[in-house]
């Protein structure tokens, strides 16, 4: 009897041992499929190929799991959700960062943005989305009988023939290009390193305190130790990029702003 019991354990624990080291196994080959499940991009003749679960980390809303629409950028933290999916947060009465938790208060709509950059990409990757968009929102006005408003048609230019060659902005567009790239004559001759890609596009509405945390967050720094110039000179951190545009950047210089970035002189390192 005792010889049967022993057996019996020890045939207990061979199961055991076999099915551990199964399930590690499987385990090893699942982590293997997640390093080669995605091939790397192709780029030919000025076009990318790429896989796009490979990039669906970049171009999915974290709150509802689907792919951007009308993507909207938190600048102080960066996070981007759907338009949506954000203001139906807001609307139960959080003011909160839905990822780092980052008060927006006392407006949270005001503490976000547009995100034209994000909304042309998926676009672009997914146009069919645009378009069953555009149906959707056709049915639902339908459904409910609801007449829609007609959109407005931009005014017919009257001006004098004089006048014609002034070009006419639009007044909803408010993306801006700038360069962004470390001061030619940095403090104490601590100079910082460039961005890799120092070509930048956002709002306008963007303010510096917000562009400095963008710069701690690719430079590994405190952002109260980076400062903000342009043509030479401290820009305030309560402006925006469109009212330093407006104010400070001289046209003949570029079309393109170019805004630079050091420490701030008070700093110790």
């Amino acid at each position: 009897m005792e010889n049967s019991g022993a057996k019996a354990a020890q045939s207990k624990t061979s199961d055991e041992s076999s099915e551990d080291k199964a399930s590690t196994e499987i385990s090893q080959k699942s982590n293997d499929d997640a390093v080669v499940k995605y091939p790397p991009p192709i780029i030919e003749n000025g076009f990318a190929s790429f896989s796009i679960p490979s990039i669906n980390s970049h171009l999915i809303c974290s709150l509802c799991n689907g792919y951007y629409r009308e993507p909207h950028t938190i600048p102080e933290c960066l996070h981007t959700y759907c338009k949506s999916c954000l203001y139906m947060s807001f609307r139960s009465g959080f003011k909160n960062c839905p990822k780092c938790n980052k008060s927006l208060e006392p407006d949270p709509y005001k503490a976000v943005l547009f995100d034209r950059t994000m909304h042309e990409i998926v676009n672009k990757i997914f146009p069919h989305l645009a378009e069953q968009d555009a149906k959707d929102e056709e049915e639902f006005y339908m459904r409910r009988g609801i007449k829609r408003k007609q959109e407005s048609k931009p005014q017919e230019n009257k001006t004098k023939a004089t006048d014609k060659k002034k070009p006419i902005k639009s007044t909803w567009e408010d993306s801006m290009d700038f360069q962004l790239i470390p001061d030619a004559e940095p403090v104490e001759g601590k100079g910082l390193s460039p961005l890799e890609k120092p070509l930048l596009r956002t709002s306008g509405r963007l303010k510096i305190v917000q562009l400095k945390k963008f710069l701690a967050e690719k430079l590994k720094l405190d952002v109260v130790k980076l400062e903000v110039l342009c043509n030479g000179a401290p820009v305030g951190d309560e402006l925006s990029l469109t009212f330093i545009h407006r104010t400070r950047w001289n046209d003949s210089l570029g079309e393109d702003m170019i805004l630079c970035y050091r420490l701030s002189e008070d700093t110790a390192l």
